[in-house]
């Protein structure tokens, strides 16, 4: 007898960051069990991010913040469908 369930669906969990070292450490563990795809997509930070980042095995990408949350957004749901 095969198994004919569907296919459990992803969850990817985008995240628009700039010096959120403390508050991105802890939003990545809270998600860290359920998400099947971590992206960050960080705008200009000089603090510790991109490293908490790349400690939970994020896929990071940087854009320069240009004061449009929507092109951020659009960035980082880009990178996400990759």
């Amino acid at each position: 007898m095969s198994d004919t369930s569907p296919a459990r669906p992803k969850l990817a969990v985008a995240l628009i960051v700039r010096n959120a070292a403390a508050e991105l450490r802890d939003t990545l563990q809270s998600v860290s069990g359920l998400a099947d795809e971590l992206v960050v997509l960080d705008t200009g930070s000089t603090d510790e991010t991109i490293l908490v980042a790349q400690e939970f095995g994020a896929a990071i990408h940087r854009r320069p913040w240009d004061d449009s949350f929507a092109a951020a957004r659009n960035a980082c749901l880009e990178a996400g469908r990759s």
